[in-house]
């Protein structure tokens, strides 16, 4: 049997906030593609961090969804973290490795949410769809970015923008919704004899 059950209030707010902070920095790189590309390599790597600080609080406090999808959610969280440090300590790397690093911290994080909607079975269907295909965007956009480097970094700098524009606008919807789907546990009876 499943219950409906609100998310807590500080995670849903931190959902919020980092949402609105990948969004923001993803339509900064949009509307100004032409900053240098160490500003727009530090952007995306802050936005990256952003990212997996949510993904990996919110392995860490999400009780409402299995074993193996809070792991996936943790470690997720924690190599895009790894991954947007090292960004943000050396921007100043050939832009092109840097934006594919960024990219495959995307692409990491694309598989964690078809992973986490594929396998908490305690999430509605649609919830569970919009995880897999916000999933499956950032995967083919992170692809594309991996595959075709020689696009130019403003072209790629803007397809990661529209990923991070993707991730935060889930994580603000998921942060009003609040609403979290989960197992419950039916009460042993007891017989008196």
């Amino acid at each position: 049997m499943i219950q409906e059950t609100k998310a807590p209030a500080g995670l849903r707010t931190i959902e919020i906030i980092l949402g609105l902070i990948a969004v923001v920095i993803g339509f900064v790189v949009l509307v100004y593609p032409s900053l240098t590309i160490a500003t727009i390599t530090f952007l995306l790597g802050l936005a990256l961090l952003f990212v997996g600080i949510f993904r990996l609080s919110w392995g860490l406090v999400a009780r409402h969804i299995s074993g193996s999808a809070r792991g996936a959610a943790i470690g997720i969280g924690l190599l895009a973290i790894v991954i947007a440090i090292l960004v943000m300590l050396y921007p100043s790397i050939a832009a092109a490795t840097i934006v594919i690093f960024i990219a495959i911290g995307v692409l990491i994080y694309g598989f964690g949410q078809i992973v986490i909607g594929a396998t908490s079975g305690q999430m509605s269907g649609g919830l569970r769809g919009l995880l897999i295909a916000a999933g499956v965007l950032m995967v083919i956009l992170a692809i594309i970015v991996i595959i075709y480097p020689g696009l130019g970094i403003t072209l790629l700098a803007v397809l990661l923008a529209i990923a991070f524009i993707i991730i935060g606008f889930e994580s603000i919807a998921a942060g009003i919704v609040g609403v979290r789907y989960v197992p419950v546990t039916p009460m042993p009876s007891s017989s008196n004899a």
